[in-house]
C-alpha cells in the first residue's frame, strides 16, 4: 500500500510540474508577446493619457514620463509637453483677388493638467484637425481685409500680434465640458516669415517706391539749394556790414604802415630776394626775385664762356 501511495504522489507531484511549467512558457510566451502593451515607457517632456477599455479617457490624471504597467487592453496616449512648432504655407487671396503666399511657424505648447480633456475632445491628431485650420482661417481673413500693395508694407509685428491673438480667442470660444481649448492650447505667436506676391505685382510696386524715393531726391536737393541760397545771402550781408564796420576806421598811414610791417617779415625771411626802396605805391619797397634756399643751395649749371660784365653807362647831360 504504501508503494502505491508513493508511486501515486510522484505522478501527482509530475503532474503540477508539468502543468507549472506549461502555465509559465504560456505565461513568458503571453508576456513576450504583449509587452509592449503592458510595459509603457514615457519620453522626457512627455505626458501620457490613460484609456481603460472597460472604462473610457481618465480625466483629471496624467502620467509623468518614464516606466508604466498597464493591463495589455488599456492603453497611453503620449503627447509631447514641449515647446512645438508648425510650419505651414498657406495660399489666401488678397482684398483686390491676387493670390499670395504666405509662410508662417505657429509656436505653442499644451497644458500638462488639462491634457486628458484635450485628447477626450479632440485626439492626438489635434495640430491638423483644430490648430493648423484655425491658423490657416485666419490668416486668410488678415489678407482679404488688405490689398496687395498693403501686405507688402505690412509690419511684420504688427500681423503676429493680430494673428496670434485671433487664434487664441478662436480657441477661448471653443469649449468641451465647460473648458475652453484655450486653456488646454497656450499659443505664443504666430510668426509670418515671407509673403509671397505675384511677380508682376512685385516688379510694379518696387518700380512705384523706386520712382518715390527720386521724388524725395529731388526734394532734399531742391531744399539743399535753397539753404545754400540762403546761406550766401547772409554771408554777403555780413562781409558787406564788415566793410561797412571797418572801412572808416582804415587810413592811409594804417595802411603804409602793415605794409612796413610785412616788408620787414619778407626781409628778414631765409630767402634771398632784391628789395627795390621807394619804387611801391605809397612809397613802399618793391621785393623781386624771391629764391627759396633750396634753390639757391643747388649747383649753377657751368657756363659755356665767362661772362663779360658790361660796365654801366654814363648819363649825358644835357646841352645847354
Amino acid at each position: 500500500m504504501s508503494g502505491t501511495a508513493e508511486s501515486r504522489r510522484r505522478k501527482v507531484y509530475r503532474t503540477l510540474t508539468e502543468s507549472s511549467l506549461f502555465g509559465l512558457i504560456v505565461f513568458s510566451f503571453l508576456l513576450l508577446v504583449f509587452w509592449s502593451r503592458i510595459v509603457i515607457t514615457i519620453p522626457a517632456g512627455s505626458i501620457g493619457v490613460l484609456w481603460h477599455r472597460f472604462g473610457g479617457t481618465v480625466l483629471n490624471y496624467h502620467c509623468a514620463e518614464g516606466l508604466r504597467l498597464i493591463f495589455p487592453w488599456d492603453r497611453i496616449f503620449i503627447y509631447d509637453a514641449r515647446l512645438r512648432r508648425i510650419d505651414q504655407k498657406i495660399s489666401a487671396l488678397s482684398g483686390d483677388g491676387l493670390p499670395v503666399g504666405i509662410f508662417t511657424s505657429t509656436s505653442f505648447f499644451i497644458d500638462q493638467a488639462t491634457v486628458a480633456e484635450l485628447h477626450k475632445a479632440v485626439g492626438p491628431d489635434y495640430e491638423r484637425t483644430l490648430l493648423q485650420p484655425l491658423v490657416t482661417a485666419q490668416i486668410s481673413l488678415m489678407v482679404a481685409a488688405r490689398n496687395s500693395d498693403q501686405l507688402y508694407n505690412l509690419s511684420r509685428a504688427e500681423i503676429m500680434g493680430q494673428i496670434t491673438n485671433a487664434v487664441q480667442q478662436a480657441l477661448a470660444d471653443r469649449s468641451r465640458d465647460g473648458i475652453a481649448l484655450s486653456s488646454i492650447i497656450h499659443m505664443i505667436n504666430v510668426d509670418v516669415r515671407s509673403i509671397v506676391l505675384p511677380p508682376d505685382l512685385v516688379k510694379a510696386i518696387e518700380s512705384k517706391l523706386a520712382e518715390q524715393q527720386q521724388v524725395l531726391r529731388y526734394a532734399f536737393v531742391l531744399q539743399k539749394e535753397r539753404l545754400e541760397s540762403q546761406r550766401k545771402v547772409i554771408e554777403a550781408e555780413g562781409i558787406r556790414n564788415f566793410q561797412q564796420v571797418v572801412t572808416p576806421s582804415i587810413s592811409d598811414s594804417y595802411l603804409r604802415w602793415r605794409g612796413i610791417e610785412a616788408t620787414l617779415s619778407l626781409a628778414t625771411s631765409a630767402n634771398s630776394k632784391v628789395v627795390v626802396i621807394g619804387s611801391g605805391p605809397g612809397g613802399l619797397p618793391i621785393i623781386l626775385g624771391g629764391v627759396d634756399d633750396k634753390a639757391a643751395s643747388s649747383p649753377s649749371p657751368t657756363p659755356s664762356a665767362p661772362a663779360i660784365a658790361t660796365p654801366p653807362a654814363v648819363p649825358i647831360p644835357p646841352a645847354r
